[in-house]
């Protein structure tokens, strides 16, 4: 058997021999385990007749089955550790067969039994030889037996069995043999898809080219694939458990790390980069990885990295450069070079005429490589030449290359599609050093540029991101104000008074700005989920009103939300998204309908035995149920599988970036909630979101009746109030003023903390921005708490609340507010902190 073991590198080597060879091996390999089963029940067999012999007093027969038993024996225990080549065997055992099978019938066998025996040799022959050779020797065993008969019949002598009996037996040997073959042939094909089964992916793992390698964070190798040992000399299990660092080489090394810290930093995306790995031999491979990170289900973080083998390329790329200073004897040595290069590669003459280029470069100019040879640039490429032309021709009067030069063409056979490719010229020379013409190698940089504009687009909403939080503040601040001197102003005005409409009007536009300003700074969190308990009906209300941005005036548009108050548990920016997404898919859907129509509606739904049947792992029952159906051309059930995946979009070039549904899913997965489709072409499409239901269990303070409490310090505590802003501190001063505090003011954090040190046994509470200049607002209350250990502090902010640091320390007797903030709400919370600071005392 060790003759028949092949390499596993064999199985994609190309060729015809080998993989034949591979599969003779395998079925090799089953004949020779299943032979040896059989020989296994022959020892058996022939142990069992020689007990039945001694019994009956036949010690020679006996005898001789015994030394059969020990002789097959005797052959599998030798075959099981020598794996002896029965291959040679064969057709000596299979003549040995026929003889001995052939004298039994002759001779009649023990009491007649011998044409039984004949029976069996088909079978011998078919699991010694095969199928095909099986069936020869079958019929060879048949005819001479059949001769035999007529030859005694026409010698008249007597043959041990009737006519009678061998004409039965010609039938019943016919049908046996044909049940051998048909036995043998599936039991075989049976063994053989067993053994594939089991084997297939060890074997596509043994022979793949390229290694697949995993790491931890830091480095260290977790899993390789056998085919290491072919790249680099080392078996897997002489790396595991090492770390990578020491086998990468010095110079390599920095851009390996900055690269794995990124994917474990990011904990998603792709890296790719080329560097030198030690062999065995102590030589270095070029290796090229390319690596993701992966998060089990424990959520432990590793890289998965393919591996391969580019030191040919190097070498390439080497050998291009040297050459090419002698194209006139070399060319026929660069045939395999340009042939296999994965970038395009070309020779130009001093006449701007092509020489030599390989099928890459052909490729990219849509010509076959034997209409380039001999013709000019202009020819080639007529519409890039005149672009190209001085390129070509610096090069020649210079001498000098020219690297990386970025050109975008068409695709040669995609009308209207346009790729990017870098391309890099050097000057070629002959032995007098003479520039005879121009050497180009041009790389396809596509989908380079395509990932390097996602980053720039993320880059840029980082920057919006930015200036929208920061313009949020201003908004926040001058909101504030207003509000302030709206709650002053609503003071002043009795109830009944014609302004008091006025000021309420002004009131809701202001608190109308700020969910307005609340929306830009959930923007400026840049994808940060902030969770609350929301109205799904009032939500969607609200969000209809915004939807004549996205539903074109042509487009009959049906909004449906039901009366019921359905409470869910939700970020308002991501679903904000889910709907316009869905809406802006459907509205594009529909453009080449006669009559478009959208439907939104919104329902409670609670889940029916079909519902559970399609979610099986759902418990939850009550939802919210969103609906976003229209009448456009609908999707295939090929579209459907693959419409959640990010990119995958059915519109035409720069129609679509393919994340719109698949951000929807996201969001909706984030929610906990689930999501249906119902379409098929022609006949629209339906959207089923539905999201869990949540108990509405908060108790929100309900600012109109805090308004019209006459709450009034009755004891005139004091409360040290700290803004940066001169309008807020002045509104705030007056609001607490009114109601019966007294107010000390300061503009910055070293000022309140001045003030502080001098009325230190006066001062009940401190009310503070958090970001001001030259002392903000926890240093500054952290400087007071060092004085006053229990001091109450309300701090203040026009930032986004959850990105805002306050230290452990601070924590206790400290409540939060953002701008800007209801002054009911700010007076209720003065009074709670100062009365629960006075009934510690």
């Amino acid at each position: 058997m060790d003759s028949h073991n092949h390499q596993p590198s064999n199985a994609f080597d190309g060729s015809a021999h080998h993989k034949a060879a591979n599969i003779e091996s395998i079925a090799y390999d089953l004949k020779r385990k299943t032979l040896a089963r059989v020989c296994k029940l022959i020892a058996v067999a022939s142990s069992a007749f020689a007990l039945f012999n001694i019994n009956n007093g036949d010690y020679t027969l006996a005898g001789f089955e015994i030394v059969i038993s020990v002789i097959v024996l005797v052959l599998i225990l030798v075959d099981k550790k020598f794996h002896l080549p029965i291959h040679r065997y064969t057709d000596v055992l299979i003549f040995i067969g026929s003889v001995f099978y052939s004298y039994l019938f002759m001779t009649g066998g023990v009491d007649g039994t011998g044409i039984y025996w004949a029976f069996i040799f088909p079978f011998v022959a078919y699991f010694l030889k095969g199928v095909q050779q099986g069936l020869i020797w079958s019929v060879i065993f048949f005819l001479v037996n059949a001769l035999f008969v007529v030859f005694s019949l026409m010698m008249h002598v007597s043959v041990p069995y009737s006519l009678e009996t061998l004409q039965r037996a010609l039938l019943v040997y016919l049908l046996v043999a044909a049940f051998a073959y048909y036995y043998e042939s599936l039991h075989f094909k049976r063994q053989f898809a067993t053994w594939m089964d089991k084997n297939k992916f060890e074997l596509l793992i043994e022979n793949s080219h390229d290694v697949i390698v995993i790491v931890d964070p830091i480095g260290t190798m977790l899993f390789f694939t056998p085919s290491i040992q072919r790249m680099t000399g080392y078996s897997s299990d002489e790396l595991i458990d090492k770390n990578a660092f020491d086998f990468i080489h010095p110079d390599d090394g920095q851009k390996i790390k900055k690269a794995l810290a990124r994917l474990a930093f990011n904990k998603k995306g792709m890296e790719q980069e080329e560097y030198r790995f030690l062999k065995k031999d102590g030589s270095w491979v070029y290796v090229e990885a390319i690596g993701r990170p992966v998060i089990d289900d424990d959520g432990i973080l590793t890289v998965i990295a393919n591996l391969r083998d580019i030191s040919d390329r190097k070498q390439v790329e080497e050998i291009i450069r040297d050459k090419e200073h002698s194209l006139s004897y070399q060319f026929a040595e660069l045939d395999n070079i340009y042939s296999s290069a994965p970038i395009g590669m070309g020779f130009v003459d001093s006449k701007l005429r092509f020489m030599r280029v390989n099928q890459t470069l052909a490729d990219i100019n849509g010509l076959p490589v034997s209409e380039h040879i001999g013709h000019s640039l202009h020819e080639i490429a007529p519409k890039m030449a005149p672009q190209l032309e001085p390129i070509y021709l610096s090069v020649l009067q210079s001498g000098e290359p020219v690297n990386n030069y970025e050109i975008r063409r068409e695709r040669a056979g995609y009308p209207g599609q346009m790729s990017d490719y870098l391309a890099s010229y050097y000057p070629v020379k002959d032995d007098t050093g003479e520039i005879i013409g121009v050497s180009v190698f041009v790389q396809d940089v596509t989908d380079q540029h395509r990932m390097e504009e996602k980053f720039y687009q993320a880059q840029k909403m980082e920057a919006i991101g930015t200036l929208v939080g920061g313009i949020a503040h201003d908004f926040n601040n001058s909101l504030a104000a207003i509000q302030g001197n709206l709650y002053l102003a609503k003071l002043y005005t009795d109830e009944n008074a014609p302004s008091m409409d006025k000021l309420r009007n002004v009131e809701s536009l202001s608190a109308h700005a700020a969910d307005i300003v609340a929306q830009l700074m959930t923007f400026s969190r840049q994808g940060l989920v902030s969770m609350a308990t929301i109205s799904m009906t009032n939500f969607m209300k609200d969000v209809m009103k915004l939807s004549g941005t996205v539903v074109r005036e042509n487009i009959e548009y049906v909004c449906d939300i039901c009366d019921e108050d359905l409470i869910i548990k939700g970020d308002v920016s991501q679903l904000q998204q889910v709907i316009i997404n869905l809406l802006s898919n459907a509205s594009d859907a529909v453009v080449n309908v006669d009559q478009p129509r959208i439907a939104c509606r919104l329902t409670p739904f609670t889940a029916d035995s079909a519902f559970q049947q399609r979610h099986p792992d759902e418990t939850r029952t009550h939802f919210a149920h969103m609906i976003v159906e229209d009448d456009g051309c609908g999707m295939s059930e090929t579209e459907q599988e693959h419409m959640f995946e990010p990119f995958f979009t059915t519109k035409g070039v720069g129609e679509g970036s393919g994340l719109g549904l698949a951000m929807v899913y996201g969001s909706v997965q984030t929610h906990k909630g689930l999501i249906e489709v119902d379409s098929s072409p022609d006949h629209g499409t339906k959207f089923h979101v539905y999201l869990p239901l949540e108990k509405a269990t908060a108790n929100q303070i309900n600012a109109t009746d805090a308004e019209k409490k006459d709450i009034v310090g009755s004891t005139q505590e004091t409360i040290l109030v700290v803004d940066d802003n001169e309008k807020i501190l002045w509104a705030t001063e007056q609001v607490l003023q009114k109601l019966g505090y007294r107010t000390i003011g300061a503009g910055d954090g070293q000022r309140a903390l001045q003030l502080f040190a001098q009325n230190r046994d006066d001062i009940n509470l401190v009310i503070s921005d958090i970001v001001m200049p030259k002392m903000g607002g926890v240093e500054s209350v952290e400087r007071m708490r060092e004085i006053k250990e229990d001091l109450p502090v309300i701090f203040i902010t026009g930032y986004d609340k959850e990105k805002t640091i306050i230290p452990e320390t601070l924590s206790e007797h400290c409540a939060f507010l953002t701008k800007p903030f209801s002054f009911a709400h700010l007076n209720q919370l003065v009074i709670n902190m100062i009365h629960t600071d006075k009934s510690k005392e």
